[in-house]
Formats: structure tokens, C-alpha cells, sequence
């Protein structure tokens, strides 16, 4: 289960430590097990009733380098269903993001400095994209990137605040509408799994559930409705 959060410096200190140690074992992960897990944790995302049944998902764009699940054939798969898909793209360094409305791969460009896909922020008729923070609808699954993570639903991110900060939005504007918040779906190599769990702070966003190619890992009573068809 995720860490209790320590006061001051030693929570920092921890997560500092625990990013060390799981860096060091992705880094160690081959390109063919990388793959294969790859494949692993697609396959059980789309054999899962929450994406089923999901009809608008935010999905974000892994990157290569940081050694990311590669969420490209998710992407491919949500669009090919007909889901509304939403993807992210980085306003400042501020841990500020949206979530724009794309309709194919092909809305994306490559953006500095890791070449991370990020879309346009217009259509290719000069309107705007559609913001997950603006739609008249909810946003049913949101499948979230992460350094380290244990099967409680603990989530150790890379140190930005662009997930919580982004994550906390969503929460109020669900509220603030009457939804229910959407499922946070993370997914992550067997490396990035911690069995002792990771360092959690008051601010750091618990998971719905976390995919590894072992296992769908529910986390919450939300996601365990969800895979049981129950909505």
C-alpha cells in the first residue's frame, strides 16, 4: 500500500530515492521485454469493462526516453471504437496542461524537448479544439503516466505537479457538475510496481487502478463497479 506521507523534507527525500531506484531498473529493461510488456499491459486495457465501456478517454502520449508505456496503440484502438479521445498538451512550466480533443494520430506533432506528440490547438478549420475542462460531458477514463506506483493505488510521479494539479481540475469540475469523477487508470512496467509501496503526500492523486502485464490492479470501489459492469 502507498506510503504515509512523512513531514518536511523526508517525504521529498523518499520520492527522491524511490525515483533513483525505479529509473535505474527501466533503464535496465531490453527493448524486447519492453515490448512484450507493452503488448501485455495493451491487451489487458482493451479487454477491460471499463474501457469498453468508456466513450470519452483522455489518453496520454508516452514518451520513448523516459522509457513510458507506450499508449500509441490505445490511442489507435479508442479512435478506431469511436470514443471521444482527448490527449495532452503542455502549456507552461508551471504544471499547467489541458486535455484537447483530437480525431486522429495524425492531429499531433512532435513537440520540444523530448519530441512528446502533443496536438494542435485548432482544427484543421481554424476552431478551436474541444477542452476536456470545457466539454458539456464527462470524462469517463483517464489513463495516466507515472514514474512508480503499488497495487493500493500510490502514484510516484516525475516531480512536475502536471498530473495532480490536472487531476485535482477534473475532480472539482465533476462535482461542480454533478458527474462522477472519471476513472484514473495508470499503467506501468512490472519495474515500476513497488510491492512496499511509494511515497504519497496530501496533494498526490490516488489511482482508480493500475495495469501491469500481470494484472489489472483495482484500487478503488469505483473501478472494481466498473470492471463488475456494474457503471
Amino acid at each position: 500500500m502507498a506510503l504515509a506521507s512523512e513531514a518536511g523534507g523526508g517525504a521529498a527525500a523518499a520520492k527522491k530515492a524511490a525515483r533513483r531506484e525505479i529509473i535505474k531498473a527501466l533503464k535496465a529493461l531490453g527493448d524486447d521485454a519492453m515490448a512484450a510488456q507493452n503488448a501485455a499491459i495493451a491487451a489487458r486495457v482493451l479487454a477491460s469493462r471499463a474501457f469498453a465501456s468508456a466513450r470519452t478517454v483522455g489518453v496520454y502520449i508516452h514518451c520513448a526516453k523516459l522509457h513510458e508505456v507506450d499508449t500509441m496503440p490505445l490511442l489507435r484502438d479508442a479512435l478506431a471504437q469511436g470514443k471521444r479521445v482527448y490527449v495532452p498538451l503542455v502549456d507552461d512550466r508551471n504544471s499547467n496542461m489541458r486535455l484537447l480533443h483530437i480525431d486522429a494520430a495524425d492531429d499531433m506533432r512532435p513537440a520540444p524537448p523530448f519530441g512528446i506528440l502533443e496536438p494542435s490547438v485548432s482544427y484543421a478549420d481554424g476552431s478551436a479544439r474541444e477542452n476536456v475542462m470545457e466539454m458539456e460531458r464527462p470524462l469517463d477514463l483517464l489513463l495516466m503516466p507515472g514514474l512508480g506506483f503499488d497495487a493500493a493505488g500510490g502514484r510516484l510521479g516525475r516531480g512536475g505537479g502536471y498530473y495532480d494539479k490536472f487531476v485535482r481540475g477534473l475532480q472539482q469540475r465533476a462535482a461542480e457538475q454533478g458527474w462522477a469523477p472519471p476513472l484514473l487508470v495508470a499503467l506501468a512496467f512490472t519495474e515500476q510496481l513497488r510491492d512496499g509501496g511509494v511515497p504519497m503526500e496530501p496533494h498526490d492523486a490516488f489511482l482508480d487502478a493500475v495495469v501491469t502485464p500481470g494484472a489489472l490492479h483495482l484500487c478503488s470501489d469505483a473501478a472494481r463497479r466498473a470492471e463488475a459492469g456494474g457503471g
